[in-house]
């Protein structure tokens, strides 16, 4: 049997291109326009130069500058100019899930610049151009219409071949691409934006953070304005676009490549650069990879963070980068080209590609993070508040949680209890059932065992004190998520930093050093040590005590664990100082007292 279809087709435009312009990225006109120098140069099959710079000819013009991207790839002729530019999913590339979706440089560029997308074309030496804008009145989108000689309309003209871009770092001779971005006013200069995050070197900074790598056969740079002459006039350079595996290599001490279930992980660890590179990042971040560029990237940000302490990167974090490669054949891009997805709209499983990662560390990377991390734990103070903590907690039991005052409701230990992963919420139903009563005892096929007295053979009961923490103390300049807060926990490997910077902590230790320590000798020392020593056993005693109350009861939830748990929620269970700074002061009295003492004591004659 033939089957005809009438194929479907986009009545209203002008809806189209602003529903997916709101998907975009703030940069991803950006990012589209090189892509397409790109391809256009794969497509000649030579090499070729592509160069970010602002419109020379437009600039002499109107005396503003216009940001404009130039290529010498395959260009185009009119009539292939109108096909693409005026049909929503066009594209002279093939296209699919995989491959070029045919919208973005169109729709990305025209939701940054309305006023025009100029387009500048060559093909066999011939020139034409063709300006794609939104209509001032309507509100439409499309090519303007260009009246020619005899009195026709026309979406391109043919234009004087003396209009070939001849910049330094990319010619135009027979072929090429030249497009200007408007913007949305006139009087707009959008080759420096006022909003430009990295200032000078916005554009450099983008490309090399959305690029793995650049072909070899392309060359990319971009002109910044990053200086100006002595008269005040701008001043150019040049800066060359490489990827951040280029820039990752380069500045690294250390890097390998982990091979994990449905995933390749790469990672680095940078050299710590004194001062931060303006047109790549050159600080710790994570992102996915695919065909060649980087998607869900982080820096500097909790997402980041939260990451990398997944990947079982905690001391090293201002250091580390971490990128995750997919290898199912179903990866595939969003339509906002910002994210990653592999099949059914499914995202990366950073957690799950995150456990494993840390579970196979290589080991170069895993002695790496124990050096750091063995040079921010005091083994001794860490001994004492150990006893301490075993001490207070080995007979410290909190009730089961009660539905009715008479009743209770018998619920086995939380797998979860000290640091391992969460088991999620609490869904009073089993899978597969219906409505009808259900066995309390049973276990089978409930994901939500941990609160369900198991059937069959009782597990050994683990005391909360044989879950404490391991501390580091820690300074906010490597771990910028505890600027101005007391710790952070890291359930995952059960891991306590302690921000020894705090002004809370500091504000105590010099109200008792002021109150106790007087112009003793070595008073500050004491002090610090016995703050220090009482200050982690307060948070250490709070995260396993919160913990607890998901051992006995079905309200407090993995999420509500967490919370409670949090920087800000640890914060505020040290900043009651009363008890704690009655603690400190006996101690460090006790300490500066016998030290005193023995200071005063005769010397012993040798025998």
């Amino acid at each position: 049997m033939v089957i005809e279809l009438e194929e479907m087709k986009t009545r209203s435009t002008t809806s189209s291109v602003e529903i997916l312009g709101n998907q975009c990225a703030p940069l991803q006109y950006i990012r589209e326009l090189t892509q397409n120098s790109i391809e256009a140069i794969e497509q000649s099959g030579k090499d070729g130069q592509i160069v970010w710079t602002y419109d020379r000819q437009y600039m002499k013009e109107k005396g503003i500058r216009k940001l404009s991207i130039i290529d010498n790839g395959v260009g185009m002729d009119g009539e292939e100019l109108r096909k693409l530019m005026n049909h929503m999913f066009s594209s002279g590339k093939q296209q699919g899930l995989t491959e070029n979706f045919g919208i973005g440089a169109k729709v990305s560029g025209l939701m940054h610049s309305p006023d025009g997308m100029v387009y500048k074309v060559w093909k066999e030496g011939q020139g034409y151009l063709g300006i794609l804008m939104k209509h001032p009145l309507n509100e439409q989108y499309g090519l303007l219409q260009h009246e020619l000689e005899d009195g026709d309309l026309s979406p391109y003209i043919e234009i004087n071949s003396s209009l070939k871009p001849e910049f330094k770092r990319c010619a135009v001779t027979n072929h090429g691409t030249q497009v200007t971005l408007l913007g949305d006013q006139p009087e707009q200069d959008t080759y420096l934006p006022k909003d430009a995050v990295y200032g000078p070197n916005w554009l450099a900074r983008y490309l090399n953070s959305r690029y793995l790598s650049v072909p070899e056969n392309v060359e990319l740079a971009v002109s910044c304005n990053v200086h100006k002459n002595e008269d005040g006039t701008p001043k150019y350079q040049i800066r060359m676009i490489k990827g951040m595996r280029y820039y990752n290599e380069k500045y690294s001490t250390h890097s390998g490549v982990l091979p994990i279930k449905g995933a390749k992980v790469h990672w680095w660890v940078l050299e710590g650069l004194k001062n931060p590179r303006p047109e790549f990042p050159s600080v710790s971040h994570s992102a996915s990879i695919f065909q060649g560029e980087l998607y869900d990237y982080e820096e500097n940000t909790t997402q980041n963070m939260t990451r990398l302490h997944r990947f079982g990167i905690i001391q090293l974090v201002k250091r580390v980068v971490i990128y995750v490669e997919p290898t199912n054949q179903k990866v595939t891009a969003d339509p906002s080209r910002s994210f990653v997805t592999l099949g059914s709209a499914q995202k990366i499983p950073w957690d799950g590609w995150g456990d494993e990662f840390a579970e196979k560390m290589p080991e170069e990377l895993r002695l790496l993070e124990e050096e750091a991390s063995e040079k921010a734990t005091d083994e001794d103070l860490s001994k004492d508040a150990e006893k301490i903590l075993r001490d207070w907690m080995k007979d410290f039991e909190i009730p089961k949680y009660a539905v009715e005052a008479d009743a209770e409701i018998e619920v086995s230990e939380p797998t979860d209890l000290g640091g391992m992963p969460g088991s999620g919420d609490l869904d009073d139903t089993r899978p597969g059932e219906d409505d009808s009563e259900s066995n309390s005892n049973g276990k089978t096929g409930n994901q939500y065992s941990d609160f369900i007295k198991p059937k069959g053979r009782e597990g050994k009961e683990t005391k909360g004190q044989d879950f404490i923490p391991k501390v580091e103390w820690v300074s906010p300049d490597d771990h910028p998520a505890l600027d101005d807060r007391a710790a952070q926990y890291i359930r995952i490997h059960n891991r306590l930093l302690i921000n020894e910077e705090f002004r809370g902590f500091t504000q105590l230790v010099n109200t008792i050093l002021a109150d106790k320590g007087g112009n003793k000798p070595g008073a500050k020392a004491v002090v610090v040590e016995a703050a220090k020593l009482h200050y982690q056993v307060s948070l250490c005693e709070t995260i396993l005590r919160i913990q607890m109350l998901k051992k006995g009861g079905r309200t407090w939830k993995q999420d509500d664990v967490d919370d409670a748990l949090g920087p800000l929620a640890l914060t505020t269970s040290v900043m009651s100082h009363k008890l704690l700074h009655e603690k400190i002061t006996r101690l460090a009295s006790s300490k500066i007292g016998k030290a005193i003492k023995k200071a005063a004591e005769p010397d012993q004659p040798s025998s």
